[in-house]
């Protein structure tokens, strides 16, 4: 849905020190206004140092002067040098003389305070200024007063009351100065606009004219920010940026830094209905940077990242930057701001179907906006209203909110929005089962788009292709969602920003960010075009991590050398149709690809079962929403430690008993794609009919897509013969972390991720001693391998070493992984003076690997946020990004001590020249006859290519070892047969051998 921005208070205030004048005033050095426009002058024209350093000769020669005080105060607030203007001014103001001077240090401080948002103490000031002025009879400045009281006013009691100071103002002001007469129009343009009044365009223009006739930048700049945000409140989204833009290279020329952040900012969120959101996000940043050095308040800037986190879905992100940004608004009295931040929320708590609550929130913001007189602010609520009837199937509900927003929209000429609600009459019609009407309003809106809105016209097509799949027209279905995914990827190429590449296909305004796409691909798979129902699905998936696969490949670093060059040939950009054809190709006999495809909103799952003798058939499995509560409940009793056989059944039959009944003979591998919660299902320990585990009758891998699949072979193969030489390992364990601490329970391992998402810095890990041991097993298996243990395993020696000598490095640390938020998920290293020791998701991917394998022995290291379409954004992705082939990671928290034999029995079984696959499958089932616990094996899962071979050598016992093995045996001998020469002597009959000296004997 498309929303328009609630204007900061900041955008409005016109923060000119010029109001009424008189002709000629400029000139007389004497005149309190004369002083004011100087300054103002100065900074507009790059000759503050010369003015400035002029009224300081003049103070030093005369303490008392009182033009050159005002003077430096005012370069002083323009300047943002906020402590030398309230000194300056304060030197005015105890003189407690009612002239011109104390007017204009009044005024001047109460705009430094309106400015930086403090409300009630800037209306103080303004008070005692207007005071002031009319002791001394000075109509024209209390004009001046009154106009940028106005402001003030507006952000307490809305746009009317502003008009009011406005109304008084006017009566004031005189006509004939240009420059007042440019504030007031502004001021007046600006009100306007926020109760839709269409004089507002034309007050805008006419405070621009005056302005340029006056050559003061800042007005120009303001009101052509007014008009670029009345053009986006009307919908008409391309002139209202270029509008914006023109206004953010006008503050710049005039040194406002403040007014341009703020411009920035607004321009970030007019930014983000279109699709571009590195954009936003990068004008945002700057509008920050503005506003910081301006010393103003950020609470507009962290409201517009949070509607950017919202509308990618990073909804506990969201839910942070709101709260932050209601609070600062609160704290400034700004209420337009606190209105918008809860709006925000309102939207927020309707995600998590919170629906009481979401009404509570909308039904207070209409109420405020139709008594302010907020038009814009009102359909925003108003369309909230609506979507909040939708998710309560209250049809009726959300046509007659979508009837008052389209009845405002064409009472204030607001002509964008006639388009753009077609997709909501759409959606209500397609909902209530009108496949006719939803068609002609879906066609409608995306008639309505021009071609710059990328992610607005694939949700239309994605309706429609809903829409022709229900009735049965299969091709035409496919039509559109190949029209829409192939223009999806060309924008996709276009962003800079990698994460916003991952959250392409789930960023739009929606309540369902698959937009119906899983049931269409259903639909199209059942009725025997399996193929290109998988080639569809591979279009959504992991795209962003294959792109960057394929450019990663084309390029390596020769580190003997230090050039640049090329070592093979890029995988070439994966081809959809090819692509399916050639991972059929690719499969051997023994080997069977498993891919899912889920949706919401009760969407069916798709199970596609590929294998080199059946090719590509496909099932129909329950909703997701069916699944998740189960899966959670698996893991749930696996992680615990608890009989977990009932789910395990149930699972096993769902999501593997299709498919096994269709493998043909032979088949003993598994590659399982999964998608959205079945990312969180342990595969290997579901069990099958037969009532094994499944990791005992196949070899289990995971992967993104067959996409990813297909580069990771391709960066295998083109190594040549992986068994050429020993890998070199490089291994990092019992890290000291910062205050780091004896483990209270050495049993018991790392630290949950999701409990420690909140840390900041390493302080609170307990020490890992187990993982020393660990490291030193891994590294037995490479005569030429590297431990990093302690304040050596580092973050500043994983940033900085060669590691692309490295074809296996293996972490056996802490990791904070995070199911709700990308931001929050480390992998903890020892700290140094210049790293803090958490090793980012970005970090990762920034290194350069050449590596058959990576091992994250830490806890949920398989973990992360589940983005539609791209799969679980975690540690993982990165590795994989950054040169590794294969990852092994854990689902859930792993025991420090319990760990060492796993990982010890899966490097013994890669030394006997298993794939990574299969030596994993070896070291779970030598856990299952040993005994362990499922909580100790089945969180391991690997994920990439399960082919890769590693070559390692078992490791040989030091003669120490046998020696002291031997000398033990010799012992135990020597015990034995002395004992029983005891018992003989003492006329016993000899007791039984005892087990350890029969151990021995054997």
């Amino acid at each position: 849905m498309v929303r328009s921005p609630a204007p900061p208070g900041a955008l409005i205030l016109l923060m000119l020190i010029v109001a009424s004048g008189r002709p000629g005033l400029a000139q007389d050095v004497n005149d309190a206004h004369a002083i004011t426009m100087q300054a103002l002058r100065a900074v507009e024209g790059d000759s503050v140092r010369s003015v400035a350093a002029r009224w300081k000769d003049q103070l030093q020669r005369d303490p008392t002067n009182r033009a050159a005080t005002l003077g430096l105060a005012t370069i002083g607030w323009l300047s943002y040098d906020v402590p030398s203007a309230e000194r300056y001014y304060q030197r005015i103001i105890a003189a407690n003389a009612s002239d011109r001077f104390s007017v204009y240090a009044r005024l001047g401080r109460a705009r430094s305070l309106d400015s930086r948002s403090q409300y009630a103490q800037a209306m103080a000031e303004y008070d005692g200024a207007l005071g002031t002025a009319r002791a001394a009879k000075d109509a024209a400045a209390a004009g001046e007063i009154l106009t940028d009281l106005s402001h003030t006013r507006y952000q307490t009691g809305g746009a009317p009351a502003g008009l009011a100071a406005l109304d008084t103002a006017n009566r004031l002001l005189l006509a004939s100065d240009p420059i007042s007469m440019a504030t007031y129009h502004g001021r007046r343009a600006g009100f306007l606009m926020e109760m839709r009044n269409p004089g507002a365009e034309s007050e805008a223009l006419t405070c621009i004219d005056l302005a340029r006739g006056a050559h003061v930048l800042r007005n120009q700049g303001l009101c052509l920010n007014i008009l670029a945000v009345d053009s986006y409140q009307r919908g008409n989204i391309d002139s209202a940026i270029v509008l914006m833009h023109a206004a953010i290279g006008v503050q710049g020329a005039a040194h406002n830094r403040g007014a341009r952040g703020d411009a920035l900012v607004t321009l970030g969120r007019m930014l983000i209905p279109i699709g571009s959101y590195g954009e936003a996000r990068q004008a945002v940043y700057r509008g920050v940077a503005d506003l910081r050095a301006a010393g103003q308040p950020l609470g507009w800037a962290l409201y517009t990242v949070g509607e950017i986190s919202r509308t990618i879905h990073d909804r506990s992100a969201a839910a942070a930057y709101a709260a932050e940004s209601a609070s600062q608004f609160d704290s400034t009295s700004d209420l337009p701001g606190t209105m918008a931040a809860r709006l925000l929320q309102a939207r927020i708590e309707l995600d998590a179907s919170n629906f009481d609550e979401s009404r509570r929130l909308l039904q207070e913001h209409l109420a405020w906006a139709q008594h302010a007189k907020q038009r814009i602010e009102e359909i925003d609520a108003r369309l909230g209203l609506a979507d909040v009837a939708e998710r309560e199937r209250d049809w009726v509900g959300a046509g007659q909110q979508f009837d008052s927003v389209q009845t405002l929209a064409r009472r204030y000429r607001m002509t964008g929005w006639e388009g753009k609600l077609k997709y909501e009459y759409g959606l209500l019609a397609l909902r209530r089962g009108d496949l006719n009407t939803a068609e002609r309003d879906f066609n409608a809106y995306l008639h309505s788009l021009d071609s710059g809105e990328t992610i607005l016209r694939y949700r239309a097509r994605a309706r429609l292709a809903g829409i022709y799949a229900t009735r049965g027209d299969f091709v035409r279905a496919e039509k559109e969602l190949s029209t829409a995914g192939e223009a999806l990827d060309a924008w996709r190429a276009t962003l800079a920003d990698p994460n916003l590449r991952v959250l392409a296909f789930q960023a739009t305004d929606d309540e369902d960010p698959d937009l119906g796409v899983p049931a269409v691909l259903a639909a199209i798979a059942v009725h025997g075009r399996t193929g290109r129902a998988l080639e569809l699905a591979e279009r959504r998936r992991a795209r962003a991590l294959s792109d960057l696969l394929a450019r990663g490949a084309a390029l390596r670093i020769d580190s003997t050398s230090g050039s640049t060059r090329v070592l093979h040939a890029a995988h070439p950009a994966f081809s959809i149709s090819s692509g399916v054809r050639d991972a059929v190709a690719a499969l051997d006999g023994s080997t069977a690809l498993l891919e899912y495809v889920t949706g919401a909103r009760g969407a069916p799952t798709t199970l596609f079962v590929v294998t080199r003798a059946h090719g590509i058939t496909a099932h129909l499995l329950p909703p997701a929403d069916a699944l998740e509560g189960s899966v959670g409940r698996l893991v749930a009793l696996m992680e615990g430690g608890s009989d977990a056989r009932v789910p395990a059944r149930a699972l096993g039959a769902t999501l593997l008993g299709p498919a096994m009944a269709d493998l043909p003979r032979g088949i003993t591998g598994l590659v399982i794609v999964p998608d959205g919660p079945l990312h969180r299902v342990p595969f290997d320990a579901l069990r099958l009919q037969d009532d094994h585990y499944a990791v005992e009758d196949y070899t289990i891998g995971i992967a993104p897509s067959v996409a990813v699949l297909e580069s990771l072979r391709s960066r295998t193969s083109a190594l040549g013969s992986t068994a050429a030489s020993t890998a070199r390992i490089l291994v990092f364990g019992d890290v000291a972390f910062a205050g780091g601490r004896q483990s209270a329970e050495p049993g018991a391992r790392r630290t949950n991720g999701q409990e420690r998402s909140g840390l900041n810095a390493p302080d609170e890990f307990p020490r890992l001693i187990g993982s020393a041991t660990e490291a030193r097993e891994v590294a037995r298996y490479s005569p030429d391998a590297e431990v990093r243990l302690r304040e050596d395993a580092s973050e500043a020696y994983l940033k900085r070493a060669p590691l692309d000598s490295f074809r296996v490095i293996h972490f056996a640390t802490h990791a904070i992984v995070d199911d709700r938020s990308m931001a929050r998920t480390v992998l903890a290293l020892a700290p140094t003076a210049n790293e803090s020791g958490l090793v980012s998701p970005g970090d990762l991917g920034a290194l350069h690997l050449d590596a058959d394998l990576v091992v994250l022995s830490a806890c949920r290291t398989a973990g992360g946020v589940v983005v539609t379409g791209e799969g679980v954004q975690g540690l993982i992705n990165p590795l994989l990004q950054a040169g590794a082939r294969s990852v092994v990671a854990t689902q859930w928290r792993i025991g420090d001590q319990s760990t060492i034999a796993f990982i010890d029995a899966f490097y013994a079984a890669l030394a006997r020249r298993l794939t990574v696959a299969q030596a994993l499958r070896a070291a779970k089932l030598d856990a299952i006859r040993r005994g362990a616990p499922m909580s100790e094996w089945a969180a391991f899962t690997l994920v990439g290519d399960p082919s890769v071979i590693v070559p390692l050598i078992p490791p040989r016992r030091s003669n120490w070892i046998a020696l002291y093995a031997f000398a033990g045996a010799l012992a135990s001998v020597a015990i034995y047969f002395a004992f029983r020469n005891l018992k003989r002597r003492s006329g016993e009959r000899a007791s039984p051998v005892p087990v350890s000296a029969r151990t021995h004997q054997e």
